[in-house]
């Protein structure tokens, strides 16, 4: 795991730099996904290379709490701003944040080597304890018998999430989501994403 945590650091170091043209240039001619080979690592097929929910293979263009009306993606949407109204330099730097700083290296979680399966046909969890804002999760690969964990600790002041990331609530009895994506499967909504993990250090500064 922390072979692959020091990679995942390194591209966080990097992605400023490598990012800056192929950004201008897909802002440039609308790419739905970032060019130059770029997208398989720095791009984002659950919300689009620039989070506006773009990739053609997975839209994500239902939000309308902005002005009530337009469709777009999750990212505009929490800017609060309409992305066909923007300049080309504001969607460029709204795109270039989204990619190089907030969402580095998201679609590696989809490749064998950086992620893998946490949907529930797939493992078994042996640990799940949530107390207060401490967390432990440890769950093992139904075929392969390899075990992961996902933990959340106070160090120094602050809370840090390390491991292999896992959305904590589907897995969690009382979640609404429990049973219906039992039922349902990953193919609601964004699950098809989401059942992919991908390893992970990350500080929660606004936990107390």
């Amino acid at each position: 795991m922390w072979r692959r945590t020091f990679v995942r650091l390194l591209l966080l170091f990097a992605a400023p730099v490598i990012l800056l043209l192929p950004t201008l240039w897909a802002t440039y001619k609308n790419l739905d996904r970032l060019p130059w080979g770029l997208d398989s690592i720095f791009g984002c097929r659950e919300d689009g290379w620039n989070g506006t929910g773009c990739d053609p293979e997975f839209k994500r263009q239902y939000w309308r709490n902005v002005d009530g009306e337009t469709l777009q993606g999750w990212w505009p949407d929490h800017l609060q701003v309409i992305w066909t109204e923007l300049s080309f330099w504001q969607r460029w730097r709204y795109s270039y944040q989204w990619c190089a700083w907030r969402n580095v290296g998201w679609n590696l979680r989809l490749t064998n080597w950086f992620g893998t399966s946490i949907h529930f046909d797939d493992i078994k969890i042996k640990v799940l304890s949530v107390e207060g804002h401490k967390i432990t999760a440890v769950w093992e690969n139904k075929f392969s018998g390899k075990r992961y964990y996902f933990k959340r600790r106070k160090v120094f002041g602050t809370w840090w999430e390390y491991g292999w990331e896992l959305h904590l609530p589907v897995f969690q009895l009382d979640s609404l989501h429990y049973f219906r994506l039992r039922g349902r499967g990953y193919t609601y909504d964004v699950w098809p994403f989401k059942d992919r993990s991908i390893p992970s250090v990350r500080p929660r500064r606004r936990l107390k």
